[in-house]
């Protein structure tokens, strides 16, 4: 199983016992005042071009989606608390939705290890409420693969760890398309 790790903005901590309090410490991370979170990542919706895939954190299943327009890493608030993940507080940061709409975020999940199709993902995450996806990596993963080949027509990315070469495909079973009142009307 190939590995892609980011930078862990604490490696230390990824070998301490979570004992299931939120710990205190300074910010050790510079968020800008407002991460971004694109539109669709905000309602759901799949679009032709959007890459969800499955995977797994702890042995439970996850949805991920692959967003290049996400400035951070994000991990369902929900999933946060279902798993009892570590979450250090750190400075308070606004997440500005694709809607217009901020929202006031707190804490970030260190080290947080995600297993999808081959490939182990070790990352920071920013808790959110994220609907009926589960994690959303965004561009500091993303930017941590160097080239990428991305076939848009067939939704796979081909990622070069070492020698190997692992694809990711897109879950169609996890696609959710917009539909006008119009065609559901014509539906029924």
């Amino acid at each position: 199983m190939a590995t892609s790790q980011g930078k862990s903005l604490d490696e230390e901590e990824e070998d301490n016992q979570f004992d299931g309090r939120a710990t205190e410490e300074p910010a050790l991370i510079e968020l800008k005042d407002v991460v971004e979170l694109s539109l669709n990542s905000v309602v759901g919706l799949t679009t032709p071009g959007t890459m969800k895939i499955k995977g797994t954190i702890r042995s439970k299943e996850v949805i991920i989606l692959v967003d290049s327009g996400a400035t951070h890493n994000f991990l369902s608030l929900e999933l946060v608390q279902q798993l009892a993940l570590p979450l250090t507080t750190i400075t308070s940061y606004g997440v500005m939705m694709g809607i217009g709409i901020s929202m006031k975020g707190k804490g970030i999940c260190r080290g947080v290890c995600i297993s999808m199709q081959g490939l182990t993902v070790v990352e920071d995450f920013l808790p959110l409420e994220l609907g009926n996806t589960d994690v959303i990596l965004g561009m500091p993963w993303l930017g941590t693969l160097g080239d990428v080949k991305v076939n848009w027509k067939m939704l796979t990315m081909k990622i070069k760890m070492g020698k190997a070469v692992i694809v990711l495909k897109r879950d169609p079973s996890l696609s959710r398309t917009e539909v006008s009142l119009k065609a559901m009307a014509r539906a029924l």
